[in-house]
């Protein structure tokens, strides 16, 4: 559970910088790091996604008890 709620800050905080650094790199105009810091980003939310995922799948689910 500790270590979810790292990672669950880690990707958190580098999602935050990543999306920070785009619109930088955007508004400077500069499209090849803008690229890369999207990219970043995008696979820092998949991450993220499957970490959800992961956890999602690791909690009991509640049935009905007859």
């Amino acid at each position: 559970m500790k270590k979810q709620i790292i990672l669950n800050v880690i990707y958190l905080v580098g999602i935050m910088v990543s999306l920070k650094y785009a619109i930088e790199t955007y508004r400077d105009g500069s499209p090849l790091i803008t690229i890369f810091c999207v990219a970043v980003l995008l696979t820092l939310i998949y991450f993220k996604l499957q970490l959800y995922k992961d956890v999602r799948k690791n909690i009991p689910q509640n049935k009905d008890k007859k």
